[in-house]
């Protein structure tokens, strides 16, 4: 396998890296830290019931408290949200408040057989929308139509 590199970020070192899936279940969590670019990723996995951290891939410049904005959208405030997927096996619905843009957003997934709503993340303007998704589908990404 070659190793392929794109942009014109990063040096000249850097190599490919192999992770130890043995036990793994699930990775809960990536962790990225950046400023201008992303500088390293850390994945947090659930190794047999055990919750466990891989080594950190990158170098040791940008923050990881640093929440990453994209797009002109949004206003100044806002916090990071986590969810903790230990024991989700699907997202079944989402729940948005959107007009010109989104506006809040809200999932309900399966944990452990439970339906269980995350609080609505954001404010109250726009429309109400929800997506629901059949067990055979899956959100794959997000994008934005001009």
């Amino acid at each position: 396998m070659q190793l392929i590199k794109m942009g014109p970020c990063g040096g000249d070192g850097g190599g490919q890296r192999d992770m130890d899936m043995r036990g793994v279940t699930r990775i809960v969590k990536i962790a990225v830290r950046s400023g201008q670019i992303i500088d390293a990723v850390s994945f947090l996995y659930d190794r047999s019931g055990a919750l466990e951290w891989g080594s950190q891939w990158g170098g040791s410049g940008g923050s990881f408290n640093v929440p990453i904005k994209m797009g002109p959208c949004g206003g100044h405030g806002g916090d990071q949200r986590d969810m903790d997927m230990r024991g989700v096996t699907r997202i079944a619905k989402i729940a948005l408040r959107c007009g010109g843009a989104i506006d809040a957003v809200s999932f309900l997934y399966e944990r452990s057989g439970n339906l269980e709503w995350t609080p609505q993340w954001g404010g109250a303007g726009g429309g109400f929308h929800e997506i629901n998704l059949a067990r055979d589908e899956y959100l794959t990404n997000v994008i934005r139509l001009l």
